[in-house]
């Protein structure tokens, strides 16, 4: 769901019950898996393809005024929405952690990028106005794999496959 309305309902309805108290409104960038373990559940992406930008945005643009934001990424690298690095592969490195097969899944795949849109957003939501760009920056995301690409080995179908784009996403701050 790439809209707030969720967001403003539920406002709504603590306000017309009396209800006070912080507003958290979470924001995740996208989210895709396939474990290969036979369970179809476990098989499946979340159609939000521009879901991080679009949450950020409406935030920023007071479409939405939540008292805190989280930013919800659980850095569970096998569902793909880390904002983080990567941590080091190496037992002496300071952010050393073991994978496992995992680290096959996610090799090669940065998602620090996120950090430059949501550097953005956050200082817009604070100050109330956008920020000035002060160096010109193009953050591009896409899912390595086709929507409807069919594994030898995993789940033969990705749930929610027919509600995300093949494409190559791009957000410009020029």
């Amino acid at each position: 769901n790439n809209t707030v309305s969720a967001d403003q309902k539920f406002q709504a309805q603590m306000k017309k019950e009396g209800k006070t108290g912080p507003y958290i409104m979470a924001v995740s960038p996208w989210q895709f898996k396939d474990l290969d373990d036979g369970n179809p559940m476990d098989a499946w992406v979340a159609p939000a393809d521009w879901l991080f930008v679009k949450r950020l945005q409406a935030i920023a643009e007071q479409e939405v005024k939540p008292d805190i934001i989280e930013l919800l990424t659980w850095n569970d690298w096998c569902e793909s929405h880390y904002l983080r690095d990567l941590p080091g592969n190496s037992t002496s490195a300071t952010d050393y952690a073991d994978m496992n097969s995992m680290e096959a899944y996610v090799a090669g795949q940065n998602h620090s990028p996120w950090r430059i849109i949501t550097k953005y957003y956050i200082s817009w939501w604070k100050n109330g106005k956008k920020p000035a760009i002060t160096e010109d920056q193009v953050v591009f995301w896409y899912r390595v794999h086709a929507k409807d690409a069919q594994c030898n080995q995993g789940s033969p179908t990705i749930r929610n496959s027919d509600m995300v784009e093949d494409a190559v996403f791009a957000w410009a701050a020029v």
